[in-house]
């Protein structure tokens, strides 16, 4: 796991992986909006478009900048972790302060957008690898597993799915300052998160039981890829082409049938990323 071993090498590779699957549907979607007629060829938001800083034609791509800063970002800042939970999650605390102050007073409007964008995540990514560092959820399974039957727990698990979502009714009238009133209410929901995280994956656990987690497994392993071409029924083009998704009326048939026109698209892609990051990998001497 990442948090073990945190390197410069790990990060490069996963953040050269990511742009390769993003690019692979990029180009097609840049050449049809061209021919549409819908986008103006200009070479700076090309390039901007290029690692989804600007996305009218990957619109609901801003993960991809975030996921490559965080990568980055992630072996310096477990360089900064102690050996202490409670120290730790201090330092995620003033991060979450620092990013707040910082997304507001920077004037570039794209630099602004990727503060925006690490203020209201990354720190959930940082309470994860905490989690993870000192094995919180294993902990929490310790006080569960002893039960005669693991399908009594779904309540528990239920109950946990809830707390984020419940979060409102513990308002943070302590904290005084307004300025610091958002930042610290983000840095808590995304500590009662793990909860919700941890609730979910035994929730899949017990779907697990089923043949409904086939279905899930085979979404799952083109997820990233179904992500990146829901975007093209919504991108500057979506005139075109939001009559195809929204053909059988139905907001539930829609649903289905989205998911798999995105599911087959995805597959239809998959082989290409997998050759193209296999080539990347070789060629940049990043396998792990």
């Amino acid at each position: 796991m990442y948090w073990k071993t945190p390197s410069l090498k790990y990060s490069v590779k996963k953040a050269t992986d990511i742009l390769i699957s993003y690019g692979t549907f990029f180009l097609p979607f840049l050449l049809i909006a061209l021919a549409l007629g819908t986008y103006r060829l200009n070479l700076e938001n090309v390039l901007l478009e290029a690692i989804a800083v600007r996305r009218d034609i990957m619109y609901f791509c801003w993960y991809v900048p975030f996921y490559c800063l965080t990568v980055f970002l992630l072996p310096i800042v477990a360089r900064l972790l102690t050996d202490s939970p409670l120290v730790d999650i201090s330092i995620v605390l003033i991060m979450q302060v620092v990013l707040a102050i910082c997304s507001k007073i920077v004037l570039n409007a794209y630099l602004s957008d990727l503060l925006e964008g690490l203020y209201a995540w990354f720190p959930s990514v940082l309470i994860g690898y905490i989690a993870a560092k000192y094995a919180l959820l294993d902990k929490i399974e310790e006080g569960i597993i002893g039960r005669p039957n693991k399908w009594m727990s779904v309540p528990i698990y239920l109950a946990l799915l809830m707390v984020p979502f419940m979060r409102r009714a513990v308002t943070f009238e302590l904290v005084f300052v307004d300025y610091f009133r958002q930042p610290v209410s983000e840095f808590v929901n995304e500590l009662i998160f793990i909860f919700f995280i941890y609730g979910l994956f035994n929730i899949l656990w017990v779907i697990k039981q089923t043949r409904f987690h086939r279905i899930l497994e085979r979404i799952g392993e083109v997820s990233l890829e179904m992500w990146f071409v829901h975007g093209i029924f919504f991108n500057t083009s979506k005139e075109y082409k939001q009559g195809i998704l929204y053909a059988p009326k139905s907001p539930i048939f829609v649903f289905v049938w989205g998911c798999l026109l995105c599911y087959g698209m995805a597959k239809l892609v998959e082989p290409i990323i997998k050759t193209l990051t296999k080539k990347k990998n070789t060629l940049l001497r990043l396998e792990l």
